[in-house]
């Protein structure tokens, strides 16, 4: 027994069903629209309510073009803009009194709602055709990185042209490297409490989300690129000064613990 994958002509999802099934008679699972072939044209009928009565197809939703942002914020997008069409088609206009309900008109705005659920992670539209935003921002963190790398590391290993590097100034910066450090996950975090509020907090209050949130969540290239591209010149000695301070922080919240309060003395109250 064979069986014969059709697809639903609504929403166009596949379904494996048996060769002597009545297809006439089957639904798609999922919006429950009328199953064809796979190789067949898709053709949308009106859907009909339970009235009888033809309700409108649902309203395509297309991502907002930007040059990258938080997916979360992109699909808050998308339902905005769902909701405003979904009123002015259901909305009469102005001057105009609102005609008689039909009897399945309650139900049709939030079936559409039900149709186009809100999306966690959407697909990230193309924003201009010819251009590849992801190969841009790999040339200009490779750029920023080469640049920092060498200003950093070009005396140390004796790249060509070090030798009119200002080596004493740029190891005067490299000490306050922890200050960079901290200004780029400021930037990042920023970002982040625009895009999404939970990923912004969690951004300024857990180590190293930062670099999580514009891996795996945030589709801003460019600023992955600036991030990573500074990284190159101030991570590592950034990291060490970090790591000092909070040791010389910890050992000084210890002392002060076990000495019972240090120089706090408690005094009797006056009478």
């Amino acid at each position: 027994m064979a069986d014969i994958e059709y697809r639903c002509s609504s929403c166009r999802k596949p379904r494996v069903v048996s060769e002597f099934a009545d297809v006439a008679k089957l639904k798609c699972a999922a919006c429950g629209g009328p199953l064809q072939k796979g190789g067949e044209a898709p053709s949308i009928p009106a859907p009909v309510s339970e009235a009888g009565e033809g309700m409108p197809a649902p309203i395509p939703v297309t991502a907002p073009a930007s040059a990258g942002g938080s997916r979360l914020k992109v699909a808050k997008q998308q339902r905005e803009q769902l909701e405003t069409e979904v009123a002015e088609r259901f909305t009469p206009p102005k001057g105009k009194a609102p005609k008689a309900p039909a009897p399945a008109e309650a139900f049709k705005a939030d079936d559409l709602l039900r149709q186009n659920p809100l999306e966690l992670h959407p697909k990230v539209s193309t924003r201009r055709k010819g251009v590849s935003h992801t190969l841009l921002a790999f040339l200009l963190f490779g750029f920023i990185g080469a640049a920092t790398g060498y200003l950093r590391y070009g005396s140390e290993m004796n790249l060509p042209g070090s030798g009119h590097l200002p080596v004493k100034l740029i190891t005067d910066l490299m000490e306050y490297a922890w200050v960079g450090i901290l200004l780029l996950n400021l930037v990042v975090v920023l970002k982040a409490l625009s895009d999404n509020m939970f990923q912004g907090i969690l951004c300024l209050l857990v180590p190293g989300w930062t670099v999580v949130y514009l891996l795996f969540i945030s589709d801003n290239f460019y600023l992955r690129a600036i991030f990573f591209g500074c990284l190159v010149g101030v991570a590592q000695d950034g990291s060490f000064q970090l790591y000092e301070i909070a040791a010389r922080a910890m050992n000084a919240v210890s002392n002060f613990i076990n000495s019972g309060g240090g120089d706090v003395r408690r005094t009797d109250p006056v009478i």
